[in-house]
């Protein structure tokens, strides 16, 4: 007996100095629902079977329960525990929060499509020294994107 109490000590502190819940405890359920473990005569119930996260995420928890129908062969209750979290949207830009993309407009200048155009050719003269076909893409992508920086330049919408 004083040994369970240590026990149940035990992981009271570690659940409070790692910032954890007990999601077992944290719903009523029926007597018939909490217990995790029964003696082979079947006269006496524990829960001593737990499921621990973080507190941030403890609004996120649904229910948690021990299953007593679930025939796994063992005197051990399977727990199961219900979730529903959302999950953040990544952004495609990391440092701004949202995408930038070329500034196109300036393209419709004659004098800016002109450059870009001049800037290309000059960038793409050295193609032929390139056998690779993976090395030659790899190649005129970054001419072209090198030629966009250059001219047109990123622009970043506006919400």
């Amino acid at each position: 007996m004083v040994r369970e109490i240590e026990q149940g000590q035990r992981i009271v502190e570690c659940s409070r100095n790692h910032n954890l819940i007990l999601a077992n405890t944290w719903f009523q359920t029926k007597k018939n629902n909490r217990h995790t473990w029964t003696t082979p005569d079947g006269k006496t119930r524990n829960r001593i079977n737990y499921i621990l996260i973080d507190k941030c995420y403890r609004n996120g928890i649904r229910n948690c329960q021990a299953r007593q129908d679930a025939d796994c062969g063992s005197d051990h209750n399977p727990v199961l525990a219900y979730f529903n979290i959302k999950l953040q949207k990544i952004s495609s830009n990391r440092s701004t929060g949202m995408a930038s993309n070329w500034n196109t407009e300036l393209l419709k200048d004659d004098n800016i499509q002109q450059q870009f155009k001049e800037l290309t050719n000059a960038k793409l003269q050295n193609t032929t020294d390139v056998d690779e076909p993976e090395e030659l893409w790899m190649y005129i992508k970054s001419s072209i994107l090198e030629a966009a920086e250059d001219t047109c330049g990123k622009q970043v919408p506006t919400k």
